[in-house]
């Protein structure tokens, strides 16, 4: 009797034998697409910036993602919260006010207090400086 038992424990322990809840693939830990868009559609860019949060004062930064309702920025502090409030200072434009949405792995989202017109759009599109990277050309394998 203990022999049958035994028999009919190990049989559950194989893949087959398990629920589908049970059984699952283990996710990747590395993802090539980058992190996925949230709300409005956002252009990769690189605009320096000034960013004060909360009470703190301001500090440069970049934006590395920006649209009409939010960007995202790269930051490296430590207590911030979401919901806290910040101010965008762009060369030569009025500043823009938001909040923090989300915060992990040195950026910051921000969604902005007001959705910005397209005029204003393409002027900080135009801020985005070129990429300095150079592809390297190779002669033939030798």
């Amino acid at each position: 009797m203990i022999r049958s038992f035994t028999l009919a424990r190990k049989a559950i322990l194989n893949h087959r034998g398990q629920s589908g809840g049970m059984t699952f693939k283990r996710p990747s830990l590395l993802s090539c697409n980058g992190r996925p868009a949230r709300g409005d559609a956002q252009d990769a860019v690189s605009i320096p910036v000034r960013c004060a949060i909360g009470g703190r004062p301001a500090e440069e930064t970049w934006i590395t993602a920006i649209g009409r309702d939010r960007c995202t920025l790269r930051f490296a502090t430590v207590g911030l919260t979401r919901a806290m409030p910040l101010m965008l200072h762009v060369a030569g434009k009025a500043p823009i006010g938001g909040r923090l949405s989300w915060i992990g792995q040195g950026e910051l989202g921000c969604v902005f207090d007001r959705a910005l017109d397209e005029d204003l759009l393409d002027r900080l599109l135009v801020l985005d400086l070129p990429a300095n990277v150079v592809p390297l050309r190779r002669g033939p394998a030798r």
